[in-house]
């Protein structure tokens, strides 16, 4: 149900918006400038997957989908700290995009009370 819940609220990656991560990514892990390289739209994918986890984009990428805490005595800090990074690395949603996300919460509630 969390991995449904993702792909239904939650747009970790733009490649518009993310640009800066992405190049400082491939910059530090494979050495391309993609400002000053050209590389095949399949080679750019296949090495943006296979990306590994200690860089910027993947960095992003995980505050975006990690979770909250629910309140407690001890993890106001936490939480706290853990919502500014989430605003921070948030991602700017078209109109049609929060009309998508907006549809799929309706018809995952609807779906539920089959």
């Amino acid at each position: 149900a969390s991995s449904s819940k993702i792909e239904l609220e939650l747009w970790v990656m733009d490649i518009k918006q993310d640009w800066c991560y992405i190049d400082s990514s491939f910059l530090s892990e494979y050495g391309i400038d993609l400002y000053k390289e050209k590389i095949h739209w399949f080679l750019f994918l296949s090495r943006l997957k296979g990306l590994s986890k200690n860089n910027k984009l993947n960095e992003v990428i995980e505050v975006r989908t990690m979770e909250v805490p629910k309140a407690s005595k001890g993890n106001s800090k936490v939480r706290a700290d853990i919502l500014r990074a989430k605003k921070h690395y948030a991602l700017e949603l078209t109109e049609e995009e929060k009309k998508v996300i907006a549809y799929n919460k309706a018809k995952a509630i609807f779906d539920a009370m089959k």
